[in-house]
């Protein structure tokens, strides 16, 4: 599942750095993991194809925290 407390973390660390005039590009993965926890699997598939259906799942579910987490940021 998603760390919502993690991600938050992340985002105020992302803000700090941007005002203190560093550019930042983030690059994480997770979709996965989210997906698991979305779909509530006991255990991450270990075969392409679902994993491939956790990722689709999860990626919308991460895209939308990070939107949540970094909003407050601009």
């Amino acid at each position: 599942t998603l760390d919502r407390g993690r991600i938050a973390s992340l985002a105020e660390q992302l803000h700090r750095l941007r005002v203190g005039g560093r550019r930042v590009c983030l690059v994480s993965s997770g979709a996965i993991g989210a997906g698991v926890g979305r779909l509530q699997l006991a255990a991450r598939p270990a075969d392409l194809p679902h994993l491939q259906a956790c990722a689709a799942v999860g990626q919308s579910a991460l895209m939308q925290l990070y939107q949540e987490s970094l909003a407050p940021f601009g």
